[in-house]
């Protein structure tokens, strides 16, 4: 039974400026017209796992001989130019809160994505150019009314400029003609913008259009078929080849199901833009990690919701595979790199309590795992958090400044991109899960996942860092770390990131990374339950 109509969503949506709303309305619509059509099979009912606090044997293996790079565009984030960037500009100015800068400084996001994700289907570049009190207003996605663009073209590369971000444009292909595009492009990369005289950075990346493979029910006027999706991108990028050949074009593609449950109303769009679109593919753009969200009762145990966030990443990497061969069927070019415009953890919207576990322990959790999944694939271009500042639940930083649960995850996982990545091999228990929301039954999902790397310490010697998530919600592991032969290990450091009730958004907000020196070399690493851990072995 659906706990909420689609007028009753749209209201949601105009109070919380949900510019994600317009994937969540289709997964919606679509999905539950095909379980009434019979097109999915009636979820299995969940059986909770049994009361055993003991811990659990597991063994990380790790071959020191076997590198592989690693991609700190995977650090990337999200910024929306409605108000005032997310809450990053002071009010009634385009100074930037200093408070907030200070946050995002310290976050260090590889990558910056602008001007949005729905809202780039309606964005006017123009109307944010120039002095504060001369620029113009441009409409709002979701919601009523507009929004002067005070968070504009300046300030987006401003930012770039102070983090060291990589900038990508996404263009507007629904409602602005290519020329706009192609004079943003020329303003950014040829006549430059600048900041107090300084030329800001240059414009590398560009995705042409945000998810034109769903139709947002509060504007139907917007939709396009995948045939004129395919013409309108060729126009564009054929024009912007001759303007700067530089710039890399990223195309957005949408599977028709995630691993079986329908997510586009718009089937076969892969394939038909991928056989009409006419130019070169640089990279595609994949949003497909909202993870579970429920759209109707809730599980009655939660246990249940965590597990199948837990689970998650298992659809996610099945995703990958499949637009893979997709790639491979209907396009010529070889080895097309993969970017992750849009990633977070999605949970429920109009349930209350719910709507908030993106900032729980289990989001955070979910996010360590996508990482270490995205850090093994070599084809992976970027990763964009979803999103960076305010945004309802979304941001990694909240309206007022404050850390959120995800933002202690991107932030420490910067210390796993120096160096190399090794290969690890990882033997322990797994679960079984059955469909709950949009993830549909998995089994055999590992209860932990793991990724290595090595760095050299100096005269410390080398250090070998394991980012590993136990997803057991109820036991620790007792994790025995395999070095190889003749490996000597000097001393082991562990930091952990949990907190005693994994959905708990007030525990999340007050927990930190602890630090703790394990002694014993010859001991398992005891790993809390429903925990991330850096551990450092000093060699």
């Amino acid at each position: 039974m659906i706990l909420f109509t689609k007028s009753d969503l749209m209201k949601i949506v105009d109070v919380f400026n949900l510019v994600f709303w317009r994937s969540v309305l289709v997964l919606v619509m679509v999905t539950t017209s095909a379980c009434k059509e019979g097109g999915l099979h009636a979820a299995s009912a969940y059986t909770a796992l049994p009361k055993d606090a003991s811990p659990y044997q597991a063994t990380v293996s790790i071959d020191l001989a076997e590198t592989f790079p690693t991609n700190k565009r995977l650090l990337g984030n999200n910024i929306q130019w409605v108000d005032r960037g997310d809450e990053l500009l002071k009010k009634g100015s385009t100074e930037f809160s200093p408070l907030m800068l200070d946050k995002v400084l310290e976050l260090q996001p590889t990558v910056l994505r602008y001007p949005g994700g729905s809202l780039s289907d309606l964005y006017r570049w123009k109307h944010g150019m120039g002095r504060a009190e001369k620029r113009k207003k441009s409409s709002r996605f979701h919601g009523n009314g507009d929004d002067t663009i005070m968070f504009g073209t300046q300030e987006f590369l401003r930012l770039c400029q102070l983090t060291g971000a990589e900038p990508l444009l996404t263009a507007n292909v629904i409602t602005a003609p290519p020329e706009e595009t192609l004079d943003w492009i020329k303003k950014i990369n040829f006549e430059r913008v600048t900041y107090k005289g300084e030329p800001l950075p240059k414009v590398e990346f560009l995705e042409v259009g945000n998810e034109p493979y769903l139709i947002d029910d509060n504007k139907k006027e917007l939709a396009i078929t995948a045939k004129e999706y395919a013409k309108r991108a060729s126009s564009l990028v054929a024009k912007l080849r001759k303007l700067d050949p530089t710039v890399k074009v990223g195309i957005p593609l949408r599977s028709d199901d995630f691993d079986g449950m329908p997510v586009t109303p718009l089937p076969g769009f892969n394939k038909e833009v991928l056989e009409g679109y006419s130019e070169q593919i640089d990279f595609v753009a994949l949003h497909n990690t909202y993870f579970p969200f429920i759209w109707a009762d809730l599980p009655s145990n939660e246990e249940q919701m965590y597990l199948a966030t837990m689970a998650a990443s298992n659809v996610v990497s099945k995703d990958l595979e499949r637009t893979r061969q997709q790639l491979k069927q209907f396009r010529e070019e070889k080895n097309i790199p993969i970017a992750i415009t849009e990633m977070n953890s999605m949970f429920s919207i109009g349930q209350g309590k719910s709507d908030e576990y993106i900032q729980s322990l289990t989001g955070a959790m979910y996010i360590a795992d996508l990482l270490s999944l995205l850090s093994k694939e070599p084809d992976i271009l970027m990763a964009n958090f979803w999103s960076l500042t305010g945004n309802w639940q979304f941001g990694a930083i909240d309206q007022s400044g404050r850390e959120r649960a995800p933002y202690k995850v991107l932030k420490k996982f910067h210390e796993m991109l120096d160096g190399s990545h090794v290969n690890t091999v990882i033997t322990g228990p797994s679960f079984d899960i059955v469909q709950t929301g949009i993830l549909t039954e998995q089994q055999g999902v590992s209860y932990l996942s793991v990724l290595g790397s090595i760095v050299d310490g100096g005269v410390d010697g080398k250090l070998v860092n394991l980012w590993i998530v136990n997803k057991h919600p109820l036991r620790a592991a007792n994790l025995s770390l395999s070095m190889g032969k003749n490996k000597l290990v000097k001393s082991i450091t562990k930091e952990t990131l949990t907190a005693k009730k994994y959905f708990s958004v007030a525990q999340a907000k007050a927990m930190n990374w602890t630090n703790k020196v394990v002694q014993e070399n010859d001991e398992p690493v005891v790993l809390e339950p429903h925990s991330i851990n850096l551990i450092t072995v000093r060699m």
